[in-house]
C-alpha cells in the first residue's frame, strides 16, 4: 500500500509566496483545504513512486524519462499519469529512469 502524502504550493499571506510546503499532519492538511478554495492553492499528491536518484515523485512533477521529451505528472481517471490526458500511466515508465527534475509552479520553463 503506497503512503498518501500531499504537499502545497501556495501564493498566501500565511504561506512564504513561491514555496513548495510539505504538511507532515492532518491538522496541517486540515487547514491547507480549508484554504483552497479561497486561495491560490495547489495541492499536490505523492505517487508512492521514487525517481532513479531517490527522489519523491509528486503530481506536478516536471519528469525525465528515456523515452519522451520532458513531461507532466498528473491525477487522471483514477492513476498517475505522465504527459496528461493523453499520456501514459507512470507504472509504464518504472524501469525507464525517471528523473524528477523540477515542478510545473518552480519550473514552467522545463516544458518549452
Amino acid at each position: 500500500m503506497r503512503e498518501i502524502k500531499f504537499r502545497v504550493f501556495a501564493k498566501d499571506k500565511r504561506f512564504p509566496e513561491g514555496k513548495i510546503h510539505y504538511p507532515d499532519t492532518l491538522t496541517q492538511i486540515d487547514e491547507v483545504m480549508a484554504l483552497i478554495n479561497n486561495t491560490d492553492i495547489s495541492l499536490m499528491q505523492y505517487t508512492g513512486l521514487l525517481d532513479h536518484n531517490g527522489k519523491e515523485i509528486y503530481e506536478g512533477d516536471i519528469i525525465k524519462t528515456d523515452f519522451r521529451k520532458n513531461a507532466i505528472v498528473s491525477f487522471e481517471n483514477g492513476c498517475f499519469m505522465i504527459g496528461g490526458k493523453r499520456g501514459i500511466s507512470i507504472d509504464h515508465y518504472l524501469n525507464s529512469g525517471l528523473e524528477v527534475i523540477g515542478n510545473i509552479h518552480e519550473n514552467p520553463e522545463l516544458l518549452t
